[in-house]
């Protein structure tokens, strides 16, 4: 779920609620506890209403623990919505 956090936090960064529709992730190494691990996810291709992600997860001297894909619906549903909405509710 760190590498689907990761996801949704870039995938809403364009101000529209997004949902997932299909993910996929493959792990590289084992992590132990203890371990600091860092989330870096990319967007690979914004079109109207379908997004491409890419999530590499890494540990302690950039050692890649996993690689997870994800792809997701973008709806045209504002994540914020605006004062005017929510004074009238």
């Amino acid at each position: 779920s760190f590498a689907d956090s990761a996801l949704a936090f870039v995938a809403n960064a364009h101000g529209n609620v997004t949902v997932s529709i299909e993910n996929q992730i493959s792990y590289t190494e084992p992590v132990n506890e203890g371990d600091v691990l860092i989330a870096e996810a990319k967007e690979l291709s914004k079109g109207g209403r379908i997004g491409r992600y890419v999530v590499e997860v890494t540990k302690a001297h950039n050692i890649p623990v996993a690689h997870f894909r994800g792809t997701v619906y973008r709806t045209q549903k504002p994540y914020i919505e605006s004062e005017k909405n929510t004074d009238e509710n």
